[in-house]
């Protein structure tokens, strides 16, 4: 408040004070980007997308008996070092982590991750070869076996996709059908997807 010269007038000004800490939000690093990979019979392995805007990833294939998968992490740098992994949203433990044979990617090994919902896995304190460190990284999947097409839920469209492909080898192009991931999908496949028809993911549920 001040009074303006010769006036007599008084005007009073409002600054605004922001009195909340400051926003927690970490941007993702440049170039970053996170898939969900398994390995399809012996010789090949194919990556499922994990997209930091808009819906998340779906992983349809399973996770054999200890419900296992696998997160990659690639970064454009080298890194240097990563404080660690942890699962900090849904159900799933993480086994092991670790900066793989390619200096750029650090991969995270899960078990005992639960089918239809949305899981959440987190870095700390992310140093890549000349440059900052990045204190929080999360990236998240939604988990649904069978779900072939990626719509968040398991029905007639899957288990048709899936009988269609039948007698193929999995190549980029239909390994989401090769739910078991023995490299061909089959009978065996299309009994996974059978089996899971009427669960719906997370996503779904939550509409």
């Amino acid at each position: 408040m001040k009074q303006e010269g010769g006036t007599g007038a008084i005007s009073i000004r409002y600054q605004r004070i922001q009195s909340a800490p400051a926003s927690a939000y970490v941007p993702v690093p440049c170039g970053l980007s996170v898939v969900s990979r398994k390995n399809h019979g012996s010789n090949s392995h194919y990556d499922v997308d994990l997209p930091f805007v808009g819906p998340h990833g779906v992983e349809c294939r399973t996770g054999g008996t200890t419900r296992s998968h696998t997160l990659i992490f690639r970064f454009v740098n080298a890194l240097s070092s990563v404080g660690g992994a942890s699962v900090t949203s849904g159900s799933g433990q993480v086994s092991n982590s670790g900066i793989g044979s390619d200096p750029r990617e650090y991969v995270v090994n899960l078990s005992e991750v639960a089918n239809a919902q949305t899981i959440t896995v987190s870095l700390t304190n992310v140093a890549k070869a000349g440059g900052p460190t990045t204190t929080l990284i999360s990236s998240s999947m939604d988990v649904l076996l069978g779900d072939t097409n990626a719509d968040g839920a398991v029905n007639s469209g899957d288990s048709q996709q899936t009988r269609n492909r039948s007698g193929q080898l999995t190549d980029s192009s239909n390994f989401r059908s090769d739910v078991n991931t023995d490299g061909t999908i089959n009978s065996g496949d299309a009994f996974i997807v059978r089996t899971q028809s009427g669960t719906a993911g997370a996503a779904a549920l939550a509409r």
